[in-house]
């Protein structure tokens, strides 16, 4: 369960982000520089001795970012012909290392995500270059996609968007609550004043505890059995520099991130 987003700024610089929830504590590895088949990429690993492939959250040098959340407002499908999701953390570093556009790396996904037949759940995910953003709704071979257009920014908070009548109400339970309150809460934030926001501003909004702090607020301090948030990403991208901002394995606070840069 995660908040994540991309935001244009006026000058074109480009801010993708994601904070990462968990129920229980998992320690994540440190992202490092990895040289892909094309491209060189920042790797947030998901698996601290390194026997599970893929990312949960990745930029290359191409300037193309990717971020992922589980669409856990619907229903878990169990049929026989769908996996888990773990092949979704190798289809976002294959993107990273193959790929330097949007335009080139949301059709991969969409073929890769019906030959390895993943299900579950459903997925959510957000890819960006220096040109336009999309965010990937997905479930059982159904795809609504949402481009950035009018508004500089997308944001996703593990509830669908465009396929609302898959979505359950938030007033079932804490968790679908959850994401309505997240959702509700980072929009108000950037719709004040996108296009001139600042590093310091995503920040801010990623260790944001209103309506907590709790298991409803974006910066997320769930008590037993509720969702925490673990680590927290910002990718910079701008003409000259592609930086991640991060925070690993602790409660994000805004003089905690630390910077990894592709040079």
């Amino acid at each position: 369960m995660c908040t994540i987003g991309a935001l244009y700024r006026d000058d074109g610089n480009l801010y993708l982000f994601k904070n990462r929830d968990l129920i229980e504590y998992k320690e994540n590895p440190l992202p490092l520089i990895e040289k892909g088949i094309n491209h060189k990429y920042i790797k947030f690993g998901v698996d601290i001795e390194n026997k599970i492939p893929g990312i949960w959250a990745g930029v290359n040098d191409g300037g193309l970012a990717i971020v992922g959340a589980d669409g856990n407002c619907i229903y878990d499908y169990k049929g026989p012909h769908y996996g888990g999701g773990e092949k979704t953390w190798e289809a976002y570093e294959i993107v990273l290392s193959k790929y330097e556009s949007v335009s080139e790396a949301y059709p991969f996904i969409m073929e890769y995500y019906f030959e390895n037949k993943i299900g579950g759940a459903g997925d959510i995910i957000i890819m960006a270059d220096r040109n336009r953003a999309v965010a990937l709704e997905y479930t059982m071979n159904l795809w609504s996609l949402q481009f950035s257009g009018e508004v500089p920014y997308i944001v996703r908070t593990n509830f669908f968007l465009n396929m609302p009548h898959l979505r359950v109400m938030p007033e079932t339970n804490s968790v679908h609550l959850s994401s309505a309150k997240r959702y509700e809460r980072a929009i108000g934030l950037l719709s004040a004043n996108s296009a001139q926001t600042t590093i310091e501003d995503v920040k801010n909004l990623l260790c944001d505890k209103a309506n907590g702090p709790g298991s409803l607020s974006i910066c997320r301090e769930g008590g037993h059995g509720e969702y925490k948030t673990v680590c927290s990403v910002i990718f910079e991208i701008s003409k000259r520099n592609i930086k991640a901002h991060y925070v690993m394995n602790e409660i994000p606070l805004v003089d905690k991130y630390q910077i990894l840069e592709i040079t």
